[in-house]
This record gives structure tokens, sequence and C-alpha cells, in this order.
């Protein structure tokens, strides 16, 4: 499955959350965001992260994010 870009609500979401859009030369497409933490969209609500441990949906990761953020 390849990523995709979000839909504005996905993209507005995580811009809140600290989020850019990203496309690379090879065509990847993702978000980054704080502390250099990078997501991948996948049609149908999937989506990974290699720092989301053990975080079973989008909304608990960005919550945890913003809680290690808030730490600092």
């Amino acid at each position: 499955m390849l990523p995709e870009r979000g839909t504005e609500d996905e993209e507005r979401w995580l811009a809140d959350h600290g989020f850019h859009f990203k496309e690379d030369a090879d065509g990847d497409l993702y978000y980054v965001g704080p502390l250099g933490h990078i997501i991948h969209l996948y049609p149908g609500g999937e989506w990974d992260s290699d720092k989301a441990g053990a975080c079973k949906s989008l909304e608990e990761y960005l919550s945890w994010l913003a809680a290690r953020l808030a730490a600092f």
C-alpha cells in the first residue's frame, strides 16, 4: 500500500499538531512534525510512524507526542 496525502481535515489536524506535508524526490508522501517525527497516511484511515511506539490510533499518537513536547 502506498502512502497518500491526507484530506483537508486530516491536514488541518496534523498542522494543528505541528506537522507539515512533504513529498521527496522519490515521490514518497509524508508529514514531518516536531522532534523529527514522520507520519505516513494510507487509504482507509491507516497510518504509521516509526516513533509511534505502542500507540494504536493516530489520535493516541498525537496526544502522546503533545504530552512529550509539553515536558520540554
